[in-house]
């Protein structure tokens, strides 16, 4: 037989089981919700990540098929090793991409734009070759290479959130080696004026 204080005491344990087990199903539901919305928040980020770094592939598509089309048309053999080492810093930056959205998704964006500004570029190229004009050529390439330094700089500024640190180092590395590209460019262009002084 249940005496008062064991009856009050059993319903005290009963009392904070039940409180115990509330408790326990709003810490897991409230844990379950922040996993749910943080998958969500991971997924976005990676998609967004996907969207970016395939965006700066097209970009170096864009800009190797413009340079294998110079390449074809210049009859200076200067410039054909100077825009042959362009397609390479291209490759190489579209390699290290492609390998960084392959981990997130399993395949990049392999196309290229053949709208817009790069495209325009090409076209002012391609005249400039045709009547190879070295100077028209070189302020063709420096304008292209511009809208190419543009795009990383716009990714590294404004997409920040949307990249993690690993790839902001290789967005950087290919920002310096891209100006790199840009400078020479620039110095082909300063001697041509320097020639004409």
């Amino acid at each position: 037989m249940l005496t008062n204080k064991t009856y009050e005491y059993y319903n005290f344990l009963v009392e904070l089981y039940n409180t115990l087990i509330a408790h326990y199903i709003e810490f897991y539901t409230m844990n379950n919700q922040f996993a749910i919305k943080f998958y969500k928040m991971e997924n976005i980020t990676e998609h967004n990540t996907v969207d970016v770094l395939n965006s700066l592939i097209i970009i170096n598509n864009d800009r190797i098929e413009g340079y294998k089309i110079a390449c074809k048309e210049t009859k200076e053999t200067d410039l054909k090793t100077l825009f042959s080492n362009f397609i390479q810093t291209s490759e190489q930056c579209r390699i290290e991409l492609a390998a960084k959205v392959a981990k997130l998704v399993g395949s990049s964006n392999e196309s290229t734009r053949i709208i817009g500004d790069f495209f325009i570029d090409l076209m002012d190229v391609k005249v400039a070759l045709t009547a190879n004009n070295r100077k028209a050529i070189l302020d063709s390439c420096k304008y292209g290479e511009r809208v190419v330094l543009e795009t990383y700089k716009n990714v590294l500024i404004q997409d920040v959130n949307d990249i993690n640190s690993k790839e902001q180092n290789m967005l950087n590395m290919h920002y310096e080696l891209l100006k790199s590209d840009y400078n020479k460019i620039e110095e082909l262009r300063i001697a041509i004026s320097n020639k004409n002084e």
